[in-house]
Formats: structure tokens, sequence, C-alpha cells
């Protein structure tokens, strides 16, 4: 409990000073994340997973957001993307994480567009 309050408040102290800075709230959301997440292992999945929360919900509805992540990871389009970043555990410490989740996120789209959804 005391290692993830701390994680917290520090990724919540980022937020504040990057905002306070006049950084972009999405910039400094991003670098709230790399600092919560910071030498924690995040899977394909996760990040799979979290670019359907984030950029997709208004397109499936919630209860088929983790089925879905699971199918997406059956596409070589997919892990294409995920395998020329070289994704792995710290892949949020480097400066091609927003590039490939954009990348990323274009690729889903036109999956979901195939489906007609």
């Amino acid at each position: 409990k005391k290692f993830v309050d701390a994680r917290v408040d520090e990724a919540y102290d980022t937020f504040v000073t990057l905002r306070l800075e006049g950084h972009d709230p999405v910039i400094a959301q991003e670098m709230a994340m790399r600092t919560l997440l910071a030498g924690l292992y995040v899977s394909r999945y996760d990040i799979v997973y979290s670019v359907i929360e984030e950029s997709l919900w208004t397109r499936l509805p919630e209860e088929y957001w983790p089925d879905f992540a699971v199918h997406l990871l059956t596409k070589k389009s997919v892990h294409d993307i995920l395998d020329r970043y070289e994704v792995n555990g710290d892949f949020l410490d480097r400066e091609t994480h927003q590039p490939m989740l954009t990348e990323l996120l274009g690729e889903i789209s036109e999956i979901l567009d195939g489906y007609e959804l």
C-alpha cells in the first residue's frame, strides 16, 4: 500500500507540475502514467486493452473490451506494430511510446471498420 500511495503521489505531482509549466494535458497525463508505471511490467494485452479503453470506448460496449483485446492479439498486423516498436515491459520509458500507440490505434480502427462497427 505504501508503494502504491507513493507512486500515486509522484504521478500526481508530475501531472500538476507539467500543467503548471504550461504543457498540454495529454502530455502531462502521459508523463504521469510513465511515473506511475516506472519499472513495472506492462504486457501487450495491457497495451491493446488501454488503446481500446481510452480511444475506442464509443465504438464498443465495455463488456466486449477484454475479449476484443485478446482477439486483436491474434492479428499479425497488431503484433507487427508491437514487434517493430520492441514492446516489452520497459517500453513506457522510451520516446517511441506515443507514436506506437497512435499507429496501434489506427490499425485497430481499421480492423473495426472491417467488421463494420
